[in-house]
């Protein structure tokens, strides 16, 4: 690999014919459709899989867990690389691993409770690859003969794949989902939120339920009081700004879909934000998230936001206050939370 590497990066100083030259010899000689395919299949195999460190951190440090496996930091370790490595692959050999990975997924669905990882592993190529699996595999059909059952199943060793199930969700759900399965959907991830569950499952559904971008309000309005209690008793309970900035961001985004649907839950949210904003100190990342909240009700309660003033307006005073260090990183978003208290105050 290191001389194939050296060979490639010598290349465009030897002219153009011999890059193509290479190029020719690469497609059709080394990534051959059964090489690729035996390619995909030992990244799943050995290097997509959870390994005992990560289960150590898991334990030890959930929230921890759950931040660095939503980094970008490929270039650094394993698991990430051979993400990238398995999302290019299918990306540029879509067609001969297509029928792999159905192939693959198959298999996954007749594993046992001692093949957990290897089901891991599956499924998370199945999210890496929805944009090119999309129109071969029946996502609806998968969720709901494999997925929503499997994501009933309270085994504690079962946690695993409860959250890769969140996971997939969030990759597919913007992709290829019927609105008849949307309120599955929402029942899933607020089921998988639930107190008693998992704390990174719960993380993981949390972070995904803001990938529905088709948002069907309508369908979400049953399910909305349950999501914001669940919503704001998890933002509690995490420890960690990063963590609490995730929860935050999704509950902003539900606000924002929502709209005027949220007014008989907004206290719930309310009630939360003065004392994230005190313990939030030079945390200067997070309380623009605070802001930028605190914006979108007001502008879905429109002039019902007045009872939020009295809290509110000492907020923008000191977030637009040049005496303050933060105001660089809190100008911008107090402005517009000012203007929101403007543009729907009645008097």
């Amino acid at each position: 690999m290191v001389y194939i590497q050296r060979y490639f990066q010598e290349l465009p100083t030897k002219g153009p014919n011999r890059l193509s030259e290479a190029f020719k010899i690469l497609e059709e000689q080394i990534l051959t459709p059964s090489f690729v395919e035996t390619l995909a299949e030992l990244l799943i195999s050995s290097y997509l899989i959870l390994r005992k460190e990560d289960l150590i951190m898991w334990e030890e440090d959930p929230e921890g867990w759950v931040n660095f496996d939503e980094t970008d930091h490929w270039e650094y370790h394993i698991r990430p690389c051979a993400e990238k490595v398995f999302t290019d692959l299918i990306t540029q050999y879509r067609d001969p691993l297509s029928s792999k990975m159905l192939e693959l997924l198959g298999n996954a669905a007749l594993s046992q409770s001692n093949n957990l990882f290897v089901k891991d592993a599956i499924y998370c190529a199945v999210g890496l690859g929805s944009h090119e699996l999309y129109d071969v595999l029946d996502f609806d059909s998968w969720l709901v003969n494999n997925l929503l059952i499997e994501a009933a199943n309270n085994d504690p060793s079962f946690k695993i794949i409860r959250r890769r199930i969140a996971w997939v969700i969030g990759r597919w759900v913007c992709v290829k989902l019927s609105k008849e399965n949307r309120p599955r959907v929402y029942d899933v991830m607020s089921y998988l939120i639930n107190p008693e569950e998992d704390l990174v499952v719960r993380m993981t559904a949390a972070i995904n339920l803001r990938n529905e971008w088709d948002f069907d309000s309508d369908g979400f309005v049953l399910y909305l009081d349950r999501a914001i209690t669940l919503l704001t008793r998890l933002i509690g309970e995490v420890k960690q700004f990063e963590s609490r900035m995730k929860i935050l961001n999704c509950l902003s985004l539900i606000v924002e879909r929502m709209d005027s649907l949220i007014a008989p839950f907004s206290e719930k949210i309310t009630n939360l934000l003065p004392t994230l904003w005190q313990v939030a100190q030079s945390e200067y990342l997070f309380k623009p998230a605070i802001l930028v909240i605190l914006t979108k009700l007001v502008q879905a309660l429109w002039e019902q936001s007045i009872s939020l003033h009295e809290f509110i307006i000492p907020i923008i005073q000191y977030s637009v206050s040049t005496n303050t260090e933060e105001h660089v990183y809190l100008l911008e978003d107090g402005l517009d939370l000012w203007l929101a208290i403007l543009e729907n105050t009645v008097e």
